[in-house]
């Protein structure tokens, strides 16, 4: 490391210059009775100790530098673009409170307990917060479409033998996270007509907690005859393909416009290309591997995150209501 170097040469040319004049000294001045000072060993002594403590530093200021390094996180304009909606919702919850730089440098004993300060207080709501939280919750109930209160949100799926996930498997992965191939569900006998296609999950406690039943359909065309009942439609898993949608009615038709009114979630195989159609649409990608159950944990997550986070801005009449009296 640079510091290091840099205190060896110090103490290397300077180890050699006391050395000559301690000598000459010494003998000429043998009265003295205590013992004269071995520069030469003071000086090692005090490159040791400062070579240490720069080292300790540097230690330190890798780890800092590592724990804040942005790397894996880049954020790219792509991504941005693709997420622009989700962006706009983190930006509105936003509460600017410095950047990490001018956090750091403000404690200057590296007593981090203003950090920790600051997080409480962005974290744990005070009652004046949740009051406040309520307010606003009061003035959004206001303008609810009452329409949709109490009903099941809609999960529609991927018609077809292709698609990971279909309503044969669905069941399996949305409400148990695990992923079990089609042609498995054939074999434990599982039908169209046989399968769930609904069940219930705990909300993130995040957006309120409480209990959603879901529903799941491939069919949505034939199931659902008014723009109200289009309006249940949270989810779409997407096959990558826009012929999915093209009997859909008026706008639902147009994978731009669903999906900046439904949640766009793809789940293909690991290792499997991405079709082409799918780069152009706001849909959150994730994958699942036929053998290895590791993945199903990830993207059920992914899933399940980016939904609740979707219908708490877009649908929050479908999330449980938690009153607010």
């Amino acid at each position: 490391s640079k510091h290091h170097h840099h205190h060896h040469h110090k103490s290397s040319s300077r180890d050699k210059r006391p050395r000559h004049s301690t000598e000459p000294t010494s003998a000429s001045k043998p009265k003295k009775a205590h013992k004269p000072i071995d520069a030469n060993a003071l000086f090692t002594n005090l490159t040791t100790v400062v070579t240490k403590r720069s080292e300790k530093k540097e230690r330190e200021e890798t780890e800092l530098h590592k724990a804040l390094s942005p790397e894996g996180f880049e954020v790219t304009p792509d991504l941005l673009q693709e997420h622009t909606e989700v962006c706009l919702s983190i930006q509105a919850n936003e509460m600017p409170v410095g950047n990490s730089a001018s956090i750091l440098k403000a404690s200057a004993e590296k007593d981090l307990s203003p950090v920790l300060k600051l997080y409480l207080d962005t974290m744990v709501p005070s009652s004046k917060q949740v009051a406040e939280r309520n307010k606003q919750l009061e003035q959004t109930r206001r303008k609810w479409r009452t329409h949709l209160v109490g009903k099941k949100p809609i999960i529609v799926l991927p018609k077809g033998m292709t698609a990971p996930i279909t309503i044969l498997n669905a069941h399996e992965f949305f409400g148990k996270s695990i992923y079990v191939p089609r042609d498995v569900m054939m074999k434990r006998g599982a039908t169209q007509k046989t399968v769930p296609t609904t069940f219930t999950r705990k909300v993130n406690a995040r957006y309120g907690g409480g209990t959603v039943e879901y529903e799941l359909m491939d069919n949505p065309k034939s199931k659902l005859p008014t723009s109200a009942d289009w309006e249940r439609v949270v989810a779409v898993v997407a096959l990558g393909h826009s012929w999915q949608f093209k009997d859909w009615p008026g706008i639902y038709s147009n994978p731009v416009h669903l999906f900046g009114r439904t949640f766009g979630f793809y789940i293909g195989m690991e290792g499997a290309k991405i079709p082409e159609e799918l780069k152009g649409w706001s849909v959150l990608q994730q994958k699942v591997n036929r053998d290895k159950r590791g993945l199903d944990s990830v993207t059920y997550a992914s899933f399940w995150n980016g939904l609740d986070e979707f219908m708490a801005i877009h649908k929050p009449e479908m999330l449980p209501q938690t009153e607010t009296n």
